[in-house]
């Protein structure tokens, strides 16, 4: 993105850094948190942030999490290249805790019996729907751009893409093209109201 070798990327988070090479198209600030897991019975190893100095914990290579974890040296951190390797390395000892985004609370509980969720937990950083590359020649295109991202808010496309990656997650995004309905009031969380 940075190059402008890609030139869109969905879903992404939002970051002071990435502001300087990339334009967003709605943002908002999702309104779930952030699951950390560790092993049944250990759940007191994470109540609190400061907990982090003294695990190793798993990410996955070019996540964004939240700034402060996401800078922070102090923590000792284990990078793969899929979220999925994840749950595996924890049930194997390999790996003290990570953070999980795209694998469902019930299909991780069932496939990995040894595994649940700490008490510490923290909000998702702003996410935006799309961000283009400044260097890309798309980025003269983005009022276009935006007006086609709420097309496909409209007619479900964006739904498809969102549960083909995301399984398990109610999309964040919502109608506020047809009905100017704020975020905050935005009804329920049916995959057709877009709720928050």
């Amino acid at each position: 993105m940075k190059s402008g070798r890609l030139n869109i990327m969905l879903f992404i988070a939002v970051t002071p850094s990435r502001s300087h090479y990339m334009d967003f198209v709605q943002i908002w600030p999702i309104p779930y948190t952030i699951p950390f897991y560790v092993r049944r019975g250990e759940e007191d190893r994470l109540k609190n942030y400061e907990d982090f100095y003294q695990l190793n914990v798993g990410v996955v290579n070019g996540y964004s999490y939240f700034e402060k974890f996401d800078n922070d040296e102090r923590i000792n951190k284990t990078v793969v290249l899929r979220e999925d390797q994840l749950p595996k390395m924890l049930s194997a000892g390999r790996i003290d805790a990570y953070i999980g985004f795209n694998i469902g609370h019930e299909k991780l509980e069932q496939e990995f019996p040894k595994i649940t969720t700490a008490p510490y937990t923290h909000k998702f950083s702003e996410t935006a729907l799309l961000a283009i590359s400044q260097a890309s020649p798309l980025s003269n295109h983005l009022p276009k751009l935006k007006m086609v991202i709420h097309n496909m808010i409209d007619d479900g496309s964006l739904d498809k893409i969102w549960y083909d990656n995301l399984q398990g997650y109610t999309p964040p995004y919502y109608y506020e093209s047809n009905n100017g309905v704020e975020p905050d009031k935005a009804p329920g969380k049916d995959a057709r109201s877009h709720g928050p």
